[in-house]
């Protein structure tokens, strides 16, 4: 499992993903497109937390998130780990070549979003849709629409109150992410689903 270009080590019993690389390529990519078709820009900020939103209402209600991506209870909010690898500043090293040069996208400091702000720019190519579901395309535009609406307080305040991120975010903590359980990711009581969708994730 990575975070911000380190190794971390998964030490507690909660359901783990396969990330899909391949879909969460193609959800930056049309993030970063559906943003610019709409005259605005996303910054990395706005993609992660668009990508949560997202996962989490087709996880609920379709019984499948888009990316597969696992999520890190951080200071700001939950964070899908693989999606925050590959907007990093260096291609993922375990990041295969079928998808062609890297980055796939401009990044550029956006000053006006903040001291350490990054926005995303130019695809160098439009998001391939046979990847994505109708589903997926509908969840990522709401959530969009969602995030780009709020400030960066609102947004954060309201992933806060995530139940899976109460249980894992610790603010007294030595470290700085924690694995959220996917589990509570899920609305009301069938948690089995969760074990079909860890199967399914190395088959996406």
């Amino acid at each position: 499992m990575w975070l911000n270009g380190v190794k971390v080590k998964n030490t507690l019993r909660r359901p783990t993903l396969q990330a899909n690389y391949r879909r969460i390529v193609e959800v930056i990519l049309f993030l970063i497109e559906e943003a610019e078709r709409r005259g605005t820009y996303v910054t990395k900020y706005d993609i992660v937390k668009s990508l949560f939103v997202a996962d989490v209402a087709h996880l609920n209600n379709y019984g499948r998130p888009i990316s597969f991506d696992n999520y890190y209870a951080m200071k700001d909010g939950p964070v899908p780990s693989a999606t925050y690898e590959l907007l990093g500043d260096e291609r993922p090293k375990n990041f295969t070549l079928e998808f062609g040069d890297w980055p796939m996208w401009s990044r550029e400091v956006s000053p006006k979003d903040g001291a350490k702000a990054i926005k995303f720019v130019r695809p160098k190519r439009s998001p391939n849709l046979r990847v994505l579901s109708e589903t997926d395309v509908n969840a990522l535009k709401e959530a969009l629409s969602l995030i780009k609406a709020q400030s960066f307080t609102e947004t954060r305040d309201m992933t806060h109150e995530y139940p899976a991120y109460l249980e894992a975010w610790k603010d007294d903590g030595v470290k700085k992410s924690y694995l959220m359980n996917y589990n509570l990711l899920v609305e009301g009581e069938d948690k089995e689903v969760v074990s079909d969708i860890v199967h399914a994730s190395h088959y996406a």
